[in-house]
């Protein structure tokens, strides 16, 4: 019993499988479930898979078996599981964003290179000066997992997209962006291409420096799924938001925010109407205000109220309505009769939900903090007490 069968790596590996499965099979038989949730409970159990085999195929437990049971196809699930993997993370955030699976032409081509390649010659690639020759099969996995790196690429490109499209149509952000699923697609990505990178290092003799990257390259998925699934389900709002009809986000780039003011023909008429629901009525303290509700106090399409905001503001429709809030809490800063109100008062008041969107917007528009800018409007005297 004194005998060592595992080291840290395979004690990893065993969680990160053991996890996923823990993490895939409540999303699968949950009775509610979306479309993304079983494209993610598919790409976590790819995870897990990838990691047991992992365990099988190199464990110094295992690998006596293994090997000799899975010549000589043993590169082939890996190659498979590499491939698999950009294309799971790329419908997963095609749904989030409330898009179709649908590929292009050039992705279905992705697709068939990783189902073909795996299955061509490989190549032998020496593993180390005592370990001898291996069949590693890098032409394999190499073709694999550059595909899942173009994928993992065009999953960012979705979401980014899907982060303007959203300041079309919000103008509180907080519980409709994606903005996390970018970052834990970056994360997949150089994962993969930390795997793509030791492949050449074996080849040019860096023996020591591609185990010790093969070996970092299974530590960042165990977290990274995790916070993905945690993520995905506690936001679940982000879909239904997404998951309005596709005319409705067509007409958010109807114009580039950048487009500068009066390139457009705006109806001056629409234009009063819409300041007057701002500074009278004052719609903006409705933190949940939004471009299709608004259209409908103005008695228009939204497509219609977007030409108008980005024609004559040259601003997107979260840039438009947080400009007025940010607008009212500097007015009410300057308020003597306010001074002893919380500034987390004032900025709620003004239909802000999050301090940190608060807080970046008022110092883009003003150059300082809240504070700074009560500080200085309490020490300007008007010019009636001089």
């Amino acid at each position: 019993m004194h005998e060592h069968l595992y080291n840290f790596h395979d004690i990893l590996l065993i969680m990160t499988a053991a996890f996923s499965l823990l993490l895939a099979v409540p999303m699968l038989m949950q009775r509610s479930k979306l479309p993304q949730d079983e494209v993610l409970a598919v790409f976590v159990s790819a995870q897990g898979l990838l990691a047991l085999y992992y365990l099988l195929l190199y464990s110094a437990f295992y690998r006596p078996v293994t090997v000799s049971l899975f010549m000589p196809f043993q590169a082939l699930p890996i190659a498979l599981l590499f491939g698999v993997q950009g294309l799971l993370l790329l419908w997963f955030s095609r749904l989030m964003a409330g898009k179709a699976m649908a590929l292009q032409r050039g992705q279905v081509i992705a697709v068939l290179i990783v189902l073909l390649i795996p299955f061509l010659q490989r190549i032998n690639v020496p593993t180390g000066p005592d370990l001898g020759p291996k069949s590693d099969g890098i032409f394999q996995t190499f073709p694999a997992l550059v595909v899942s790196i173009y994928f993992g690429f065009q999953a960012i490109a979705t979401v980014w997209h899907h982060e303007q499209e959203i300041r079309q149509r919000y103008s509180n952000l907080e519980h409709v962006n994606l903005v996390w699923l970018g970052y834990i697609a970056l994360g997949f990505v150089g994962v993969w291409m930390i795997r793509l990178a030791h492949y050449f290092l074996g080849i040019w003799g860096f023996y020591d420096l591609e185990q010790t990257m093969a070996v970092a390259s299974n530590f960042p998925p165990l977290v990274l799924m995790a916070a993905m699934v945690i993520l995905s389900l506690s936001q679940r709002r982000v879909t239904q938001v997404a998951s309005h009809p596709r005319s409705n986000l067509a007409a958010d780039n109807v114009e580039p925010a950048t487009q500068s003011a009066g390139a457009r023909v705006v109806d001056p008429e629409l234009v009063s109407r819409l300041e007057n629901l701002m500074t009278t009525v004052r719609v903006y303290e409705d933190p949940d205000l939004d471009r299709e509700g608004l259209a409908d106090s103005l008695g228009i399409s939204s497509r219609a109220l977007s030409a108008c905001i980005n024609g004559h503001y040259g601003a997107n429709f979260y840039e438009f309505v947080n400009s007025y809030r940010i607008a009212a809490v500097k007015t009410a800063l300057q308020d003597p009769k306010r001074e002893d109100q919380s500034i987390q008062r004032l900025f709620e008041e003004a239909g802000f939900n999050s301090k940190s969107t608060f807080n970046t917007l008022f110092k883009r528009d003003t150059g300082m903090t809240p504070s700074e800018y009560r500080r200085q409007a309490a020490s300007v005297v008007p010019a009636s007490e001089v």
